[in-house]
């Protein structure tokens, strides 16, 4: 056991104290990645943060590796967890490598100078967040994307045995999201890390988590996304019932406004095309049922594709699922 968090409240203190998350019992171990979801304003933040010692508990019982963090000093513990925030001051005159150059500050002593164990740390940092392209750049002329990137970089240049990341895709485009996906489990499996991270992408993080805290009702539950899905959980982490997890895409979904039915049909047997259709037609706002006056067979003729759509008297075939949509918007 890498992190445990033994009935701890975490909020705020002050005349009167906000609690936020109350009696929690979570755990991290070696070379895993946890993701931390939950509703906003549910407390991901500042669990991170109190982790990190940026904010303090209200309760103190967080133990690494069978120790109280509070037994730490800041130096030492900062050896042990590095934290990445969604926040960041871009400075001018500062390069990539010089920004990422400041991980090392837990390891460098006094008077800050990197030896060449530091700078084999910086680089691999750098070519692990794919940075290294751009290191001699000053950070104000990267984008926000790329800024996040050096600043998980220079965590990872921390060299500690857990990485904390507050919304680390908050910045990024798809290709990059997904690149991220690949470093976290590289750092995990090669590097020997902890990554614990908040997100509010909930789809991404069931199919890349080794376990998920999830917030509920001031508490949090810990589980494989697989177990959460099976104890039902997730269907119930929303208060709008028309908004539900789908086990059979590993997706959240929604069933608001499909409320015409639809035959569909597939004489290609190719089952992507016909999930495909499917995804269109609910977008259109219909559901697939045994009984209509509107069916859909999906058919080929000399290898092309097409939508045979008999709606009464009415025959069409359509060539692409934008004049599928149409069709069915316009007539039915």
């Amino acid at each position: 056991m890498v992190l445990k968090l033994k009935d701890i409240s975490v909020g705020y203190s002050g005349r009167k104290n906000k609690i936020i998350l109350d009696k929690i019992n979570i755990d991290a171990t070696g070379r895993e990645i946890v993701a931390l979801v939950g509703l906003n304003g549910s407390g991901k933040s500042t669990l991170l943060k109190t982790i990190s010692k940026k904010t303090y508990l209200l309760a103190v019982q967080i133990f690494f590796y069978k120790k109280n963090y509070m037994d730490f000093n800041s130096l030492d513990y900062a050896k042990k967890i590095s934290f990445v925030s969604t926040k960041f001051i871009k400075i001018k005159n500062l390069t990539v490598y010089d920004l990422v150059s400041l991980g090392r500050f837990p390891h460098t002593g006094k008077r800050g100078r990197l030896t060449k164990n530091d700078n084999l740390k910086i680089q691999n940092a750098l070519r692990l967040t794919e940075t290294l392209k751009f290191a001699d750049k000053f950070t104000n002329q990267i984008s926000d994307g790329e800024y996040q990137k050096v600043m998980i970089a220079r965590a990872i240049a921390q060299d500690t045995n857990i990485i904390l990341l507050d919304e680390p895709t908050a910045f990024l485009d798809i290709e990059n999201k997904i690149k991220l996906t690949s470093i976290f489990k590289n750092i995990t499996e090669n590097e020997n890390k902890t990554i614990i991270y908040s997100t509010h992408d909930l789809n991404n993080a069931l199919k890349i988590s080794d376990k998920i805290w999830l917030i509920k009702n001031k508490n949090i539950l810990q589980a494989s996304p697989e177990d959460l899905i099976l104890a039902g959980e997730l269907s119930t982490l929303f208060s709008d019932k028309n908004i539900f997890f789908d086990n059979n895409s590993y997706n959240f979904a929604s069933n608001i406004g499909n409320t015409k039915p639809i035959i569909l049909q597939n004489s290609t047997n190719d089952k992507n095309l016909e999930s495909i259709t499917k995804k269109a037609l609910e977008r259109n706002n219909f559901f697939v049922s045994g009984k209509s006056d509107l069916k859909v067979n999906i058919t080929k003729e000399n290898a092309k594709v097409l939508w045979n759509v008999k709606y009464l008297s009415e025959n069409k075939k359509l060539k692409s699922i934008y004049d599928l949509s149409n069709f069915i918007k316009t007539t039915v």
